[in-house]
Parts: C-alpha cells; structure tokens; sequence
C-alpha cells in the first residue's frame, strides 16, 4: 500500500496505474481521443525543470497530449495535492509554457 491510501491498478489492456483515479482519468482521455478531441496521448513523460542551466527537479505528470488547436497539454490525477506538486506545475508552465490540468476526480480538474 502506498503512504497515501491509493490502491495500484495491475494489469488492465493499457497497462498498470498508480491509483483507480488516475486509471478512470486514462480512459476518459482515451475516450476523447477517439472523439479526436486530444491526439498523442502519452503517459508518465519525465520533464526536467531547469533554472538558470541548472536542474532544479524532475516532474513526471500522468498524461501528455495535444489539443485539437495543436497545443500541449498536461494532466495529473492527484487524490492529495501537494505544496511541492504546485510548485512543480507552476514551474512546468513557466518555463515550458506547457498549462497543468490537475484532475481531482475522473472527469473533474483543476487549472
């Protein structure tokens, strides 16, 4: 069991997931990739957050995809966010210009 509660999700056809959260949001952006809402669904990209030529940290958000209008985007199902999680995304954007949608529920998020 993890520190937070979360139960892992093993096996499914795409794969395993750290949480069921997170494993509803996948199939929900499965689903609007099939409606050709999202294109290039990607899972757990690593994304080094470096300031001044120096890396401050690493991120690995759950999902990377691209928008219909060509823009990527990132999401990460959080059950319990962080302060340092925040900080991590805000960081993501800013150097990136990459916009973070935290799900806090399948199908509900944050911005």
């Amino acid at each position: 069991m993890s520190k937070y509660g979360n139960k892992k999700v093993k096996g499914t056809i795409y794969g395993d997931f750290d949480s069921q959260g997170e494993y509803q949001h996948y199939l929900y952006l499965k689903e609007r990739q099939r409606q050709g809402d999202i294109t290039i669904l990607e899972r757990q990209v690593t994304y080094k957050l470096i300031v001044n030529g120096k890396l401050v940290c690493k991120v690995v958000p759950d999902y990377r995809y691209t928008l219909k209008s060509g823009l990527t985007a990132v999401s990460d199902y959080k059950g319990l966010l962080l302060p340092i999680s925040k900080l991590k995304y805000k960081l993501l954007d800013a150097l990136y210009d990459i916009p973070v949608v935290i799900v806090t529920k399948p199908g509900q998020w944050l911005h």
